[in-house]
Parts: C-alpha cells; structure tokens; sequence
C-alpha cells in the first residue's frame, strides 16, 4: 500500500459514523459564529502578543483588517 493509500486509510477509520452524523441536531464539523465572536472581543479588549499590539498602532481609531 502507498503512503498516500494508507494515510487515506487512516483518515477514513477517524470518521464519525453515518448514523451517528444524521441522529446530529447540527453539524459537529462547524464552530458556532460566537466561539470567533468572544474570540475576537477577547483579543480586541487586550491585545496578547506583540503582532497583534503592532497591528493595532499601525492601524490607528476605527480601521479594520481582513484576515
């Protein structure tokens, strides 16, 4: 077997199975838009690293990044 072939393999026996996926009231593959939100706050509220405090300066009052 490839090492392609067997890491496919691999992957497929991770699966969830099907039956579990459909008795799922949503997808387990998807965060939900308010993990990124309180993320996002979080980081805006005290910036962590010295990337993200440099990004800021450089920004200025009201700018915006698309990431």
């Amino acid at each position: 077997m490839s090492a392609v072939a067997d890491w496919s393999a691999q992957l497929a026996a991770w699966a969830i199975p099907e039956e579990i996926l459909a008795a799922a009231p949503e997808s387990p593959w998807v965060l939900p838009r308010a993990v990124f939100e309180r993320r996002v706050d979080r980081h805006l509220a005290e910036p962590g690293t010295p990337t993200h405090r440099a990004v800021l300066d450089a920004l200025g009052a009201g700018g915006t990044v698309l990431d």
